[in-house]
């Protein structure tokens, strides 16, 4: 079947130029394909199709596109200070870690599981309120990303306003992320709230 990190199964129904609903019965890899093309069986064919595929197989183009989609979601989610909605987007054992002092932050520090790190968006808002935030950058391949954010925070008990450049490193596994780790000037942060 196919390789690890690349999920073909067997049952699921795809489109293929104007026709539709050809279901991939087994996709077994081609030799010498690295892993990115495969030998298709399909079922649902339609005999016009049919004819014209000498070699039933084809290329899979890596999902960074819905990669970048789904993250931007995710960041749309945790400006509005939606946990659960950010937090759906990790793996049930993932790890969200904003690096800093705890002892300047207590927002900083890894958090593990859904429900802490929506717990730990929640916190986060009720700190500081977005006033802008933008993704100036997303790089993205198959298991990996990097996101680079220009924010402008409010803190809710000071009043202060500050600019952050915030970037952040990302692991998946199967479309969920399985590590975020968020680098930001976490002592600024501290500063413009009044801890500090």
């Amino acid at each position: 079947m196919a390789p690890t990190g690349v999920r073909l199964p067997a049952g699921i129904s795809y489109s293929c130029y104007a026709h539709t609903n050809i279901r991939i019965l087994e996709a077994a890899p081609l030799a010498g394909g690295h892993g990115s093309r495969y030998h298709l069986t399909v079922g649902n064919c339609p005999r016009d199709l049919a004819a014209h595929m000498t070699y039933p197989s084809f290329r899979v183009v890596s999902g960074t596109a819905v990669v970048k989609e789904k993250l931007t979601e995710l960041y749309g989610a945790r400006r509005r200070g939606d946990g659960h909605g950010f937090a759906a987007g990790f793996a049930e054992d993932g790890i969200f870690h904003i690096l800093g002092d705890t002892r300047l932050l207590p927002e900083t520090g890894p958090r593990q599981g859904r429900r802490d790190i929506a717990q730990v968006i929640h916190q986060c808002y009720r700190q500081y309120e977005y006033v802008d935030a933008l993704i100036v950058d997303v790089i993205v391949d198959i298991n990996l990303a990097a996101v680079r954010r220009q924010l402008t925070l409010r803190s809710r008990e000071t009043g202060a306003v500050g600019e952050f450049d915030a970037m952040d490193f990302i692991r998946l596994r199967d479309g969920e992320i399985v590590e975020l780790t968020q680098f930001m000037d976490t002592a600024s942060l501290a500063v413009m709230s009044g801890r500090v």
